[in-house]
């Protein structure tokens, strides 16, 4: 559809349940709020388009964010998915002692232009929720919060199946899970994201609800005070109930 006064083509991809707020993408990447009572464009949502404007690089194919410190492994994968001809480019956030490393076995890869590695991001946010899937092929990780980020914001993630991720991940419903270390059933679990969008979509959809049902404050909040009350032994105890007042005249 086309709005009248802005010539812009774009497709409706979210809207309120009152129908008065409705979000929209464009083709070039784009996305807003509207006020769909009056057209009014609210705000600006982090799209392809901003993204793109702040990386200095136009992505090709499937846009992947990874913001791990383990990526030997998954340069391996992505080798294998250019080999089957799928195009992807990989936006490595984040700065380390091995940077250099890296870049030098993207190129002997041949990785490059495929791999950007874009430093220190602010934005992070604003990167997960334009990438088309969040990669997380770690080796060793306690509850990564870039991991609840990227789930609440509904993207298909790839994850190690380590430590808190393997708790978070229910593998094939609210993402995929692979070994570590394991270069082959990385680039199998990309190859199948790719192929298969609609199955990554519902993944996505699946994730988010899991992180608001789970890991939200309220929710962690509750889960700590349950924990320091069965330590405390304070599960067990019964408030007693306060003794009625006297009657008048008692000699009690």
């Amino acid at each position: 559809a086309t709005l009248a006064g802005h010539g812009t083509v774009v497709r409706c991809v979210a809207a309120s349940p009152d129908g008065r707020l409705v979000a929209t993408a464009a083709d070039d990447g784009s996305m807003f709020v509207w006020d769909a009572t009056s057209w009014t464009k609210l705000r600006e949502l982090p799209g392809h388009a901003k993204i793109v404007r702040g990386l200095a690089f136009a992505p090709a194919g499937h846009l992947l964010a990874s913001v791990s410190d383990d990526h030997d492994v998954l340069f391996e994968a992505l080798a294998t998915l250019v080999r089957s001809g799928l195009d992807f480019t990989l936006v490595v956030a984040g700065e380390g002692s091995r940077r250099s490393w890296l870049e030098s076995q993207a190129l002997s890869l041949r990785l490059a232009p495929r791999v950007q590695f874009v430093g220190q991001v602010d934005d992070v946010g604003g990167l997960l929720a334009a990438a088309d899937a969040v990669l997380l092929p770690s080796r060793w990780e306690g509850l990564p919060l870039v991991l609840l980020e990227a789930l609440v914001r509904a993207r298909p993630v790839v994850a190690s199946a380590v430590g808190g991720m393997a708790d978070v991940i229910e593998d094939g419903v609210t993402g995929t899970q692979v070994p570590p270390g394991d270069a082959a059933a990385l680039a199998v679990a990309l190859e199948q994201l790719q192929r298969k969008a609609d199955r990554a979509w519902r993944m996505g959809r699946s994730g988010a609800e899991r992180v608001r049902e789970r890991f939200t404050w309220p929710v962690v909040i509750d889960e700590f005070e349950s924990v320091y009350d069965e330590v405390l032994g304070f599960a067990t105890v019964t408030p007693e109930a306060p003794e009625p007042p006297a009657a008048k005249g008692s000699t009690k």
